[in-house]
């Protein structure tokens, strides 16, 4: 296993490349969630639940990673997960909703903000030298 230099950065452009399209790809699920009734026999609150622990686990692969991004994400999805819950408790706006909506919107963030340092980086994944 490659050891990382003291100083150097965190994930190589490709690394990133790839998490920003995993990340892209799941606001696209997260904002078709929210535009969406649950299921009949769903419980209402399916979506935040699943995005609280979709922010949870980006907390330990923040730190795993060493990405202040995943680490940012993650809470910012429990945020919105939460407030997702405690919208449709004391609203008629559906949870999902909120969950799909600005969940969504911080995955695009995260994907964004992983492509830019990717760029700093140097190439793209795929890309060839010249």
């Amino acid at each position: 296993m490659k050891t990382r230099a003291p100083g150097q950065p965190h994930g190589t452009p490709r690394d990133l490349s790839v998490s920003a399209l995993i990340l892209g790809v799941a606001a696209m699920m997260w904002f078709g969630w929210g535009q969406s009734q649950p299921p009949a026999g769903r419980p209402a609150y399916t979506a935040p639940w699943i995005l609280l622990v979709v922010g949870v686990h980006f907390l330990p692969l923040g730190r795993l990673f060493g990405s202040v991004d995943l680490l940012w994400s993650g809470l910012v999805l429990c945020a919105v997960a939460i407030a997702a819950a405690v919208t449709g408790a004391v609203s008629a706006v559906a949870p999902s909703a909120v969950t799909g909506g600005f969940g969504g919107l911080v995955l695009v963030a995260a994907a964004v903000a992983s492509l830019r340092r990717a760029a700093a980086r140097g190439r793209f994944a795929g890309a060839h030298e010249g």
